[in-house]
């Protein structure tokens, strides 16, 4: 639907919203778990009258997609 949007209007606001977090805990010496999450959010409206404001208040109803990624790091020896 996205895509047909940008067909109809091609003067239409598009607009991205990227976020990410990362939490980083070494447990022991050279030894961590890493956690990454992002959400990527994005949308176009046909109402370029719009203002900045009101344009970056439509991005977070914007529906999201999310990633969750872990990693766990263990020093193995001396």
């Amino acid at each position: 639907m996205e895509e047909a949007a940008r067909i109809d209007a091609p003067d239409a606001q598009q607009r991205a919203l990227n976020g990410s977090m990362v939490l980083r805990w070494e447990y022991r010496p050279a030894s961590f778990l890493t956690l990454v999450w992002n959400q990527r959010r994005e949308g176009t409206s046909a109402d370029i009258t719009r203002s900045t404001a009101h344009v970056l208040g439509d991005a977070f109803g914007d529906r999201g997609t999310n990633v969750v990624l872990m990693k766990v790091s263990m020093r193995v020896g001396s």
